[in-house]
């Protein structure tokens, strides 16, 4: 059964927002230019949309059963044998993508906070306070990303806003095409 604990919309929408948000942001754009150069727009808002479907269908399948986990109507709508399996994989992914997020994470704070700290220390610490958090209700974990959202949006912006005037226009050619300046 899912926590009974009330959250609001927009508390909801800050924990979104505050995990889509993450360290590992910052370096997607230099991975998509190096996989496809001039083409990342198009590349970028391809993955946007295939990440948009998964979203809707997840969000679908959250309304049709609102009182179970992903991993308990999983097993409902693909059947134990395969729902199963495709919660293995879940709960993998979900491990990889935490141990990345982890580790990138503790290089940003050695390399910028804690210079003599050794990284396997930064990375206990890490684990050791997302897993006291987690043991909390379900309201305190938002009330953390409702209040620290600002924080992590505002110095977002203030770096992105002045690269904006760097922009040239013709490394958008692929999307608006080769007659621009006509």
């Amino acid at each position: 059964m899912k926590h009974s604990d009330p959250i609001s919309s927009i508390q909801f929408a800050s924990i979104v927002t505050g995990t889509m948000v993450g360290i590992s942001l910052l370096g997607l754009p230099r991975f998509v230019v190096q996989e496809v150069g001039n083409a990342a727009p198009i590349a970028s808002l391809f993955g946007i949309l295939c990440s948009l479907v998964g979203v809707v269908v997840v969000t679908m399948l959250g309304k049709k059963f609102p009182k179970q986990t992903i991993i308990s109507y999983n097993k409902i709508v693909l059947g134990k044998f395969l729902g199963n399996f495709f919660n293995i994989i879940l709960i993998v992914f979900f491990l990889l993508l935490m141990g990345l997020e982890t580790r990138q994470f503790a290089e940003v704070m050695v390399g910028a906070l804690l210079p003599s700290t050794p990284i396997q220390v930064s990375i206990f610490l890490i684990i050791f306070l997302c897993s006291v958090i987690s043991f909390q209700n379900v309201s305190s974990f938002a009330f953390i990303h409702f209040f620290y959202l600002p924080l992590s949006i505002i110095p977002l912006f203030l770096v992105l806003i002045p690269s904006f005037r760097d922009i040239e226009i013709y490394h958008l050619l692929p999307i608006f095409g080769h007659n621009v300046f006509n």
